[in-house]
């Protein structure tokens, strides 16, 4: 199986025509036909029902449809990874605040953005413990009194576990 098979097939289900699939992917549509026929017998499945108006999915055809759809979008994301600048991530999580979105802003105005780029997400504590944990963010900022960590500590996680909580 190749991508460029997945790739005439999923164009020709797109525009459920090989005619219009070849005009976009730029070549013939004995192609576009072949390919596909090429994919079809390494499957081992009909994937399309051709008639004088144009080809419609099968069953099979629409199960194969996603899974291809999802390869050749996770093929132009790697793609595009390739060509991007690299940069230094820091993402940061932390409440919806007035004073904490103007420290931020004036961070983001300092740092060097042809070495770092940073995201700021807000949430409740909840979410940030939860971004710190998964890794989602690189650091969270939450605040609370004494009475309040009390409590919360035994209500909804343990600080240690955090790692990265200011």
């Amino acid at each position: 199986m190749e991508l460029r098979q997945l790739e005439h097939f999923v164009t020709t289900a797109d525009f459920s025509s090989t005619r219009r699939a070849a005009e976009t992917l730029y070549t013939s549509q004995s192609s576009v036909s072949k390919n596909i026929s090429m994919l079809e017998e390494e499957l081992g499945v009909t994937l399309f029902v051709r008639s004088n108006r144009g080809v419609s999915l099968t069953e099979a055809g629409r199960e194969f449809y996603d899974q291809a759809h999802a390869i050749l979008q996770n093929v132009r994301l790697m793609k595009q990874m390739g060509r991007q600048k690299k940069y230094k991530k820091i993402n940061i999580s932390c409440y919806p605040s007035t004073m904490i979105s103007r420290l931020f802003c004036f961070l983001y105005n300092t740092i060097n953005h042809d070495e770092y780029k940073m995201s700021f997400l807000e949430g409740t504590v909840e979410d940030i413990v939860d971004n710190v944990h998964t890794g989602v963010s690189d650091i969270g900022i939450v605040y609370f009194s004494k009475d309040q960590h009390k409590r919360m500590s035994g209500m909804f996680f343990d600080f240690k576990r955090c790692g990265n909580l200011v």
